[in-house]
C-alpha cells in the first residue's frame, strides 16, 4: 500500500483532524507504518498515513487522478450553479501526495473546514 509522504501527511493532520485512517506512521516516521485497530484514533506523536482510498472517499467533489511523463496530476472540481466554485489541479511524484496537496488548498481556500 502507498501513502502520501509524512510531512504531508502530519500538515492535513494539523488543518482537517482526520485521526480515522486504517494506518498511521508511528512516532512521524516514515519507516515505520502500523495497523490502526477499528475505531482507535492516532495518537500523537504518531501520524495518519493517508492513502489514496481514503482521500478520495474524502473529497466531496469530483476528482480526477492522472499519470503523465511527469508525474501524478490530481485536479478538484466543484460545479455548482452559485459560488462557491472550486477548481483545482496539483501535480507531484505520486497521486497520494498530489491528492494531499488539493486537500490542503481547499483548506486554505476555506471551501472544507476542520471537523469540529
Amino acid at each position: 500500500m502507498h501513502f502520501a509522504k509524512t510531512e504531508l501527511c502530519r500538515e492535513l493532520f494539523l488543518v482537517s483532524g482526520w485521526d480515522d485512517t486504517s494506518f498511521q506512521f508511528i512516532g512521524g516516521s516514515r519507516d515505520k507504518i502500523e495497523l490502526v485497530a477499528r475505531g482507535a484514533r492516532v495518537e500523537a506523536p504518531n501520524v495518519p498515513a493517508y492513502d489514496l482510498g481514503y482521500l478520495v472517499r474524502r473529497l466531496p467533489y469530483s476528482v480526477s487522478v492522472t499519470s503523465t511523463n511527469k508525474g501524478f496530476t490530481t485536479t478538484a472540481a466543484m460545479m455548482r450553479h452559485r459560488p462557491p466554485f472550486f477548481n483545482y489541479l496539483a501535480r507531484d511524484e505520486s497521486p497520494e501526495n498530489a491528492t494531499v496537496d488539493v486537500f490542503l488548498e481547499l483548506f486554505r481556500q476555506g471551501v472544507l473546514t476542520a471537523r469540529g
